[in-house]
């Protein structure tokens, strides 16, 4: 018996020098690792409240209740801000934001001595998370913006997204002088982008206010295609100069869902968060845990269209090159603070990468020779993996076995697809896929999070998918851009799926919560990016639990759920070879009824 990996047609091959080491070398990091990192305590969390908004205050206080380590000076009350009523009170302009938001903050983070000790804020639908640029008007719009103008005056926009600017709170306090602050125009290099070590890593010395003065974000950054930070220069160097770290900033993440006349997001946030809590708290009286068994990552990759099927995010603040394995990625150990790397100009195809992480296999999925599946490599959390490379969306038609934990996709950049393609995609006109307890979703579309008003009269410019339509469908996190954020800004897939599902310790629960996994992916902050879920959400593994739907489990009880799970364990440790055809371009899933020698 040798142990293989499961080619696009089920066919094994040979695995690979760096895949059959992974196990030697993973098991033998799990026994000298000692305690495992804890996930961020629920102490950690600052929550803010829009005082003018009755679902801003439920939202939190149902928060609290699923987190109830959570103290009360950690619930910050804003006022003077507006209800939300409509798609233009999502839209605040800078000046309010420092006023309103900003400065309260830093306000009650001081009064109450939590400078260092939050690591996580949380803000709540009802309150605004849109910045209107202070120059031009058509970057943030109600239901859209403009791309060419942030493509023609990058170095030049201030817009952002308030959860996105809440990141690095500090840097941007108007009382620093100009040396020292970080400017509000263009890009911010995120100094996690790259990371697969956990917040808690970095923080033990933690010290905002102190090393604030240090920085010198106009220190030359060497770009002049990629613009940041303000600055334009002539050679293309992420970080250098500068020692801006994890441990300075913060991580946002947004309680919301879909409104609209007769629609409250109250409901999708308190299924949202249930999910979360069924996912991953033991406690929890329907835990239900992530069964691997029941549950597929899909990477829903393309061959052509206007938009390159190589995402093009480059190296911008760390030593990830397109050719580095995950055993290589960046650490707290290896670089305590941002690498001072020179990068290339080489396209990363994270989608490619993400497939190459999550199952261990040492070479990338050829798109030319169709789709590809093989069960996630060891050091996982585990679970089949596919990977898609047609124009065709992979939808949701077959087996009623089967959710998905993870989705990718170029939406509506796949051809054919409508903007509703998640509510409308799959057959007959219903959902596109069925999310389990956890599912996250990440697009590569410029106006996925535009607006959470499910009737908003948005352009033909602007018509994308957008993630309210994930949690419409019950997933329950997902990463999107309140404007056009420029390819190289869009979330990391690889960075994304692997940290969210890596479990190097072996002990059945990922290594990271969900806002830790979407900041190592995002790379720039004081820009365009949105976070939406629990932050706190980390999965546990449970084989036999079924695949975690709302509406209860599917997969079966006793004799069904067994032989499900067996099936995969014995695929897994190559006693049975298995494979799928993906009919149509569906999530279906068979098993081939021959040993494998």
């Amino acid at each position: 018996m040798k142990l293989g990996n499961w080619g696009s047609g089920g066919e094994v091959t040979g695995v690979s020098n760096w895949a059959a080491g992974r196990w030697g070398a993973l098991l033998c990091l799990a026994w000298l690792a000692g305690p495992t990192v804890a996930g961020i305590s629920e102490d950690r969390v600052l929550i803010l409240v829009n005082g003018a908004s009755a679902d801003s205050q439920y939202a939190a206080s149902f928060y609290r209740q699923c987190h109830p380590g959570i103290p009360l000076e950690n619930v910050v009350l804003l006022t003077g801000l507006g209800d939300m009523t409509s798609s233009a009170d999502e839209i605040i302009s800078r000046d309010d934001f420092e006023t309103h938001i900003a400065e309260p903050v830093r306000q009650h983070l001081l009064d109450h001595g939590l400078v260092d000790h939050i690591w996580v804020i949380v803000t709540t639908a009802g309150m605004p998370y849109r910045i209107a640029d202070s120059t031009y008007p058509d970057v943030v719009q109600p239901h859209g913006g403009s791309c060419q103008t942030v493509m023609d005056h990058a170095h030049a926009i201030d817009a952002a997204s308030v959860e996105s600017e809440l990141a690095v709170l500090w840097q941007i306090d108007p009382s620093l002088d100009p040396n020292h602050r970080a400017p509000l125009a263009a890009r911010l290099v995120n100094p996690y982008h790259g990371y697969v070590s956990p917040m808690a890593s970095f923080c033990s010395d933690r010290d905002i206010l102190g090393r604030r003065e240090t920085f010198k974000f106009a220190a030359p950054l060497f770009d002049n295609t990629r613009v940041y930070e303000g600055q334009e220069f002539s050679f293309y160097r992420a970080t250098g100069g500068r020692q801006f770290c994890v441990k300075d900033m913060y991580l946002v993440a947004r309680l919301d869902g879909p409104r609209g006349e007769s629609l409250t997001p109250l409901y999708f946030i308190v299924r949202m968060l249930e999910m979360a809590a069924r996912v991953s708290n033991p406690s929890h009286p329907d835990f239900h845990g992530y069964d691997p068994a029941c549950s597929v990552v899909v990477i829903d990759d393309k061959t052509s269209g206007t938009v390159s099927d190589n995402n093009s995010w480059y190296n911008v603040g760390t030593a990830v090159q397109p050719s580095t394995y995950p055993y290589a990625y960046p650490t707290s150990a290896t670089y305590p603070t941002p690498p001072n790397v020179g990068s290339t100009s080489l396209y990363r195809d994270d989608f490619r990468y993400a497939f190459r992480s999550l199952t261990g296999n040492a070479d990338l999925p050829d798109p030319n020779l169709g789709e590809a599946v093989q069960a996630m490599g060891p050091g996982m959390i585990g679970g089949p993996v596919l990977y898609e490379p047609s124009d065709a969306l992979v939808h949701w038609g077959v087996d009623p076995n089967f959710g998905v934990g993870g989705l990718c996709s170029f939406g509506i950049h796949q051809h054919g697809v409508s903007s509703e393609y998640l509510l409308t995609g799959g057959p007959g006109g219903t959902e596109l896929v069925h999310p389990v307890y956890g599912a996250i979703f990440n697009s590569t579309e410029s106006f996925n999070a535009v607006t959470f008003f499910v009737d908003a009269p948005i352009p033909t410019s602007a018509k994308q998918g957008l993630i309210w339509q994930w949690f419409y469908i019950q997933g329950s996190g997902a990463l999107g851009h309140v404007f056009e954020p420029m390819a190289s800004s869009v979330a990391d897939n690889d960075l994304l799926f692997y940290n969210y599902f890596r479990d190097a310790d072996f002990d059945g629960i990922g290594d990271m919560t969900f806002v830790e996994a979407a900041y190592t992916a995002i790379p720039y902050l004081s820009w365009a990016p949105l976070v939406v879920g629990d932050p706190l959400m980390r999965i546990h593994q449970v084989y036999g639990s079924g695949p975690g739907w709302w509406e209860g489990s599917i997969c079966g009880t006793g004799a069904g759920e067994a032989m499900v799970g067996t099936v995969f364990l014995l695929s897994f440790l190559g006693l049975v070879r298995w494979r799928t055809p993906w009919r149509g371009r569906s999530v279906g899933w068979w098993f081939r009824d021959r040993a494998r020698d």
